[in-house]
Parts: C-alpha cells; sequence; structure tokens
C-alpha cells in the first residue's frame, strides 16, 4: 500500500476506531437534531399543570380587595402654578378602598430545550421555561367624597422682549369638597408578569420534573414610571438576616435567581419574621401593601411608610411553596381617579416548613 492511500484511509478508520470505542463503553449513538419531539413539549406542559396554581403571576391582584380607608388632604402640589393648560384638578377627599378585576388572556410560554453536562448524548436533559401570565385589569377606587380644585389662566405679557412673549400660568380660583353616596373611579391597564422555570428530564422515562423557579417582579406601566423598590430585608429571631434585591446575584439573592425549589428562602410554620421595604427616593407619597400565599393570597396588610422604608412582621400559616407579596402603589395613582395606574408588585418565592 502506497504511502498516499495511507493518507486517504486513515479519517475512515478513525471513524470506525471511534465508533468501537463508544460502543464498548456502553454510550448511545448522538441523536438526530432536533432531539427534542413534541412529546417532550407535551410532557413539560403535563408537569406545569400541576404546579399551575402555586407559580400564577396572577394570585397577587385575583380577586382581591384592599380596604384602606383614609382622608386625604390637598397638598401644595395640587395648587401649584402650572403651565399647562388645567381647568380643574380632581382628588379623592377620603378614599375607602379600591378592588382589581381581572381578564385573564391564554397562558404564554416559552421553551428552550438543553443539556447542561453532555452536548452529545440526550442525558442530564432539562427544559428552561420563561412563563408569562398577562391580563387586562380594572382597578376600581372606593371613595365618599371628592375635592375639585378650578384653575384660571393668568396672562402675562412681556414688552421688553422682541417680538413681545406672552406667558399664562393657571392658578387656583377655589376647591370645593363635594361629598356623595359611595362612588367608584376606574382605571384600565395591561398587567404582565414574567419568571423563570427549570424542569429536568428523568433518565430513564419521558418525565420532567419541576425543579427551579424564579420570583418575578412586575411594573406597570413600566419601570421607568413604576415606583421603585431598592431592596428588601428578611430577618429572623435567630438573628439570621437576607437582603434581596431585583436583579440576579452572585450570593442567589435575587429576585429573578433562579433557584433549586428545595433551596428556596426557608421558614417553619408560623414563624415570625421581621420585614423591612426599602423604597428609591420619590417625589410623591408610596403605599405599600404585603400579603402572603399559595396560592390563595390572604389579607392585604397597608404598612406604614416613614423615610422611604416600610416595616412590618409576618408568618406563614400554610406549609409548602408559598410567596411573599410586596405591592407599592404611589398617591399620584391611589388619590386621583383620573390618573394612570401605577404600580410595583415583587414576589418572592417562599418553602415553609411543617
Amino acid at each position: 500500500m502506497t504511502k498516499r492511500k495511507l493518507i486517504y484511509l486513515a479519517p475512515a478508520l478513525f471513524g470506525v476506531c471511534l465508533l468501537l470505542f463508544l460502543n464498548s463503553c456502553g454510550t448511545e449513538p448522538p441523536a438526530a437534531w432536533p432531539w427534542w419531539t413534541r412529546a417532550d413539549t407535551l410532557a413539560v406542559d403535563q408537569e406545569l399543570a400541576l404546579w399551575r396554581d402555586t407559580i400564577s403571576g396572577y394570585n397577587v391582584i385575583l380577586d382581591q380587595s384592599y380596604p384602606c380607608p383614609m382622608s386625604v388632604p390637598i397638598t401644595l402640589a395640587d395648587t401649584a402654578p402650572r403651565s399647562a393648560h388645567i381647568e380643574q384638578l380632581v382628588k379623592i377627599a377620603n378614599l375607602q378602598g379600591f378592588d382589581y378585576y381581572v381578564t385573564q388572556r391564554p397562558l404564554k410560554t416559552e421553551y428552550t430545550f438543553g443539556r447542561k453536562n453532555d452536548t452529545i448524548m440526550t442525558r442530564d436533559t432539562f427544559c428552561y421555561v420563561k412563563y408569562i401570565d398577562s391580563s387586562d385589569v380594572i382597578v376600581t377606587l372606593q371613595f365618599d367624597s371628592i375635592w375639585t380644585i378650578t384653575f384660571y389662566p393668568d396672562t402675562t405679557i412681556d414688552t421688553l422682549a422682541t417680538p413681545a412673549e406672552t406667558t399664562i400660568t393657571y392658578r387656583t380660583a377655589n376647591i370645593t369638597k363635594t361629598y356623595y353616596t359611595p362612588l367608584e373611579g376606574e382605571n384600565n391597564y395591561d398587567y404582565m408578569a414574567s419568571r423563570y422555570l427549570e424542569l429536568k428530564k428523568d433518565s430513564a422515562a419521558l418525565n420532567y420534573r419541576f425543579k427551579h423557579l424564579s420570583g418575578f417582579g412586575t411594573y406597570i406601566p413600566d419601570n421607568a414610571l413604576a415606583p421603585t423598590i431598592s431592596y428588601i430585608v428578611l430577618s429572623k429571631q435567630t438573628g439570621q438576616r437576607d437582603t434581596f434585591r431585583y436583579s440576579p446575584r452572585a450570593d442567589g439573592k435575587g429576585l429573578l435567581n433562579l433557584k433549586d425549589k428545595d433551596s428556596l428562602y426557608t421558614l417553619d410554620l408560623d414563624e415570625i419574621i421581621d420585614i423591612r421595604i426599602v423604597l428609591a427616593a420619590s417625589t410623591v407619597d408610596n403605599y405599600v401593601f404585603l400579603s402572603q400565599g399559595m396560592p390563595d393570597v390572604l389579607t392585604k396588610h397597608n404598612i406604614p411608610v416613614t423615610t422611604n422604608t416600610a416595616t412590618s412582621t409576618m408568618s406563614f400559616t400554610q406549609t409548602g411553596l408559598s410567596h411573599l407579596y410586596i405591592e407599592v402603589i404611589p398617591s399620584s395613582a391611589l388619590f386621583y381617579p383620573d390618573a394612570q395606574w401605577k404600580t410595583t408588585i415583587w414576589a418572592l418565592p417562599v418553602r415553609v416548613n411543617p
């Protein structure tokens, strides 16, 4: 055999040797691409259906009522002169509470199948899921009296300017308070809660087990206009203190960190924790509501805010996978029936032991 023939045969001999080596090690040949099938997707759907009530992004607002009676004063910002055209400003004088009404849209999920340790064989397979709940929401504000502030245009002409400049400033003309039988003011907005999940495939069967999940953060109408939660601190009576922020973090203390559901922030049944919620500085007052549930959400608690910080205590009364919910609503949405609705909602998954 000539040297040239040996060169041509070398790749073929190498392929035969590699095949014999793989067979001798008991491995399987590479799967066809794509290696996942419709059956994989259906298996993931079947597993997620078992957890639907627990991981739903609607739980925090679905069929929820917020009793929060408060007398609302007129502020300097309400009566301040302004350049924008305005004839009157309507503000709630006595708030009784508010409710959410939710019209759920079809569930949207984005699946990514992959392998963690072996890019050739179909072992250690997982499905990474972006799980999206969205809906049309109506929020109704209940009140029995309103402030009405009327404005008049004050016109100033600068004759020294060339050409002369006219400036119109809208100033307060009068303020009235009107009482009614209970009224409702209505706001409409789009709601979306996105969280991340991971399911691991059993090697011996077409079965995916729900393994990891993140929390979620929702910003209405967006993260530029909604109030900002800087971080939250959970403190146990044992002295353990954990600080959670929004983005994923190396220490795993980010709301969007993908965590094993058996290794979440853990509490014992009825264990009392101290909760501190730190907000970013704001030009308006913010109102914080605290709740928890699995999946039913218990009574909403309105927590006073002092110097951009709200504090409270809480205990969980059911074992299993639960959530701590924190909602922040600015006064600019809560007290003005005609204003755009704004809110920030954080959902932190918690494991509650017996």
